[in-house]
């Protein structure tokens, strides 16, 4: 299936939005979140915990959530499936809550294999065209997830970038920590989310480690948590959680404690 489903500009006059400006507080209806870290840190565990999740395995790692009653997984193997999964998220009645794609960086081996990249790598060609459409494809399919109504959550590998600490510039773009896919699809995923977290292994003592999830602004990685209340870091928080968080006014969420 190609992507000629895609929606399309609509050419008509142009009408005034003065009639259509709300100035009260607006929230996010739902979730749209990127987690990344290195493997092992809880990644595909947090997306098992969202409410009735259709989880887009890429790696196909999914053994720590396939009990899971709330979780069903569909493997992606070729760029096909992933484009049958968002006619299916788009246009038919599904019931779904929620999708996450784990993870984007094996999604950018898919795509490359796509376009051909491998091949040209391999016969020492010029891979620059086939890079470009690489990261365009992936790119304009992440916009479409991110745009689905439901909660959407992404995650990444993490790749620590070559050089040593003091290359760290935030307010350049420069950080240590970053998720594993190419420049231009970082731009992307980075702008989408309403929240961005890192996975790590906090160290709680006597040799106990918990999964833990960093959020905001931090000198060595890339976070955002839109200023919703989010601790700079925890262990144990759900999709459940975040959602609430996110999606709820702090008036509503703190009658509700």
């Amino acid at each position: 299936m190609s992507d000629t489903f895609s929606s399309k500009p609509v050419e008509r006059k142009p009408r005034s939005i003065l009639d259509r400006l709300d100035d009260s507080e607006r929230r996010p209806t739902h979730l749209k979140a990127l987690f990344y870290g290195a493997p092992g840190t809880g990644k595909t565990y947090l997306i098992g915990t969202a409410p009735n999740v259709l989880l887009l395995d890429v790696d196909g790692g999914a053994t720590t959530v396939r009990e899971s009653p709330n979780v069903t997984i569909y493997r992606i193997k070729e760029w096909a499936d992933l484009n049958d999964a968002l006619y299916t998220l788009m246009f038919e009645d599904h019931g779904f809550e929620a999708v996450a794609i784990d993870t984007i960086t094996t999604l950018q081996e898919v795509v490359n294999r796509e376009t051909g990249l491998l091949q040209v790598l391999e016969s020492n060609g010029d891979p620059r065209r086939a890079y470009a459409k690489s990261a365009t494809m992936l790119r304009h399919k992440l916009v479409q997830f991110a745009q689905l109504p439901m909660h959407v959550i992404f995650t990444a590998h993490m790749r620590f970038n070559d050089g040593p600490d003091d290359v760290v510039d935030p307010e350049e773009g420069k950080f240590l920590m970053v998720p594993d896919v190419q420049p231009s699809v970082q731009r992307v995923a980075f702008a989408l989310p309403d929240v961005i977290g890192r996975t790590f292994l906090k160290d709680m003592g006597n040799g106990e480690f918990k999964h833990a999830i960093a959020f905001g602004p931090d000198g060595r990685a890339v976070g955002k948590e839109r200023n919703f209340g989010l601790p700079k870091e925890a262990t144990g928080l759900t999709i459940p959680y975040l959602i609430k968080q996110v999606t709820e006014e702090p008036k509503k969420k703190k009658e509700a404690a």
